[in-house]
């Protein structure tokens, strides 16, 4: 994500509210008269950071909904619904850590707890809103061989797409399924 600088305009007595103005600093390095180059700064006018009504970019609601339709692997394989907690030992469902690490991986100057306080403001604001619930989901249950035995109902969240017009449709969406699917 880029850095912005936001310009708020001054209050102008019986004028509309003017719309910020987003800057960045650019440097560039400039040809001068005798042939040399000398780098200079200048004010770059960008246009206005897509953002929603909560103040949260559509690009990370967007790949909030993705993780979690999408889900994470067990321990074998399976796909599995992403758990609403992050409480518990070794929770590897965890939606936090899950949304957390794509925003880390997508955007490298977020650290591990902005990253983590993002993901927990982009799913709390999703859940808020409907785009995503939390539902009793089965996941698989496996035997010490690590065969598949049965499946424990959990809960999960589970992703609205057709309710958020911003998320591209995908075929990866992660259902509450039958462990046998699951672990398919």
């Amino acid at each position: 994500m880029p850095q912005f600088i936001s310009t708020d305009h001054v209050k102008i007595n019986d004028l509309a509210a003017m719309e910020p103005a987003y800057t960045r600093i650019v440097s560039e390095a400039v040809k001068v008269h005798d042939g040399s180059k000398h780098p200079i700064r200048a004010v770059e006018f960008i246009a206005a950071p897509d953002l929603s009504a909560a103040g949260i970019p559509i690009a990370i609601k967007s790949l909030a909904m993705t993780v979690i339709g999408r889900g994470v692997p067990d321990e074998r394989g399976a796909l599995v619904p992403l758990s609403p907690s992050g409480a518990g030992r070794g929770n590897t469902r965890s939606a936090v850590d899950a949304v957390g690490r794509e925003l880390m991986t997508a955007n490298s100057i977020f650290t591990v707890a902005q990253a983590k306080g993002e993901a927990q403001r982009v799913i709390k604001h999703l859940m808020d809103i409907g785009c995503v619930t939390e539902e009793p989901v089965k996941v698989p249950k496996y035997k010490p061989d690590g065969s598949l035995n049965g499946s424990l109902e959990r809960k999960g969240l589970v992703c609205h797409p057709e309710l958020a017009p911003w998320v591209q449709p995908t075929d990866d969406r992660v259902t509450p399924a039958s462990p046998t699917e699951a672990a398919v």
